[in-house]
């Protein structure tokens, strides 16, 4: 499924027809027409919010549930700040009733139509702007510290008291999904290099990185077992 290129079916005013709750029913009619009654399911992002549904309406068919790269939606709209509703404000519009009337609540005076656009570019532009001065991700692994980031240890230790886990075997495995993940997304950067189709004239040195993400990537698969 590609972003932008997937069909779907024609929406309703409940917006039920392109639900998270439809498109698990769709999951569970796939996985039940080979004959599956019970399986594992793993959702990335989007996806994870699809497994979220399947797992709370067929608990009897889901034996397990991984979902990487997103925040249990309980967890979100508990925790919400006002910081973070300004920087995800589309989703609160995506979860309203349709049709939404955006000037209605008085939202037309708050930027230009064009506003959100620009300001997303901008601080796209920003971010890469600021990782020029830097040498790249692999000037960065092995320094965690020196920038602030706790070490791996203080997080295992946290999570521990948290969850009561003894012990987390797996993180290895986890670590290198995440840094293989990291790799194949500037691997369709470099693609886009390749093609000219890339957007920005310094996506040649973001591609760069490639090689370095999937070694590390790598030394965490082989301590996995691989």
């Amino acid at each position: 499924m590609l972003y932008g290129h997937s069909s779907c079916p024609e929406n309703d005013t409940k917006n039920d027809a392109c639900s998270r709750r439809a498109m698990a029913q769709d999951m569970m009619a796939l996985m039940r027409s080979p004959g599956h009654d019970r399986f594992a399911v793993a959702g990335h992002d989007g996806g994870a919010g699809i497994g979220y549904r399947m797992a709370r309406g067929h608990p009897q068919a889901v034996s397990c549930l991984a979902v990487p790269d997103i925040v249990p939606t309980h967890a979100m709209w508990h925790n919400f700040t006002v910081r973070l509703a300004m920087r995800a404000c589309h989703r609160l519009f995506l979860a309203q009733p349709h049709p939404l009337d955006p000037l209605a609540p008085g939202l037309g005076g708050i930027d230009k139509p064009q506003g959100c656009v620009a300001r997303q570019i901008r601080r796209w532009s920003g971010q890469y702007r600021a990782s020029e001065t830097r040498a790249g991700v692999a000037s960065l692994l092995g320094r965690e510290r020196d920038l602030g980031v706790p070490a791996v240890d203080s997080y295992i230790e946290g999570c521990r008291r948290r969850t009561g886990r003894i012990g987390f075997a797996e993180l290895s495995i986890h670590m290198a999904y995440d840094f293989f993940r990291l790799a194949a997304i500037l691997q369709g950067i470099l693609g886009r290099v390749r093609d000219g189709s890339a957007a920005n004239a310094d996506a040649a040195a973001v591609a760069r990185q490639v090689r370095p993400l999937a070694e590390t990537a790598w030394c965490f698969a082989r301590k996995a077992g691989a």
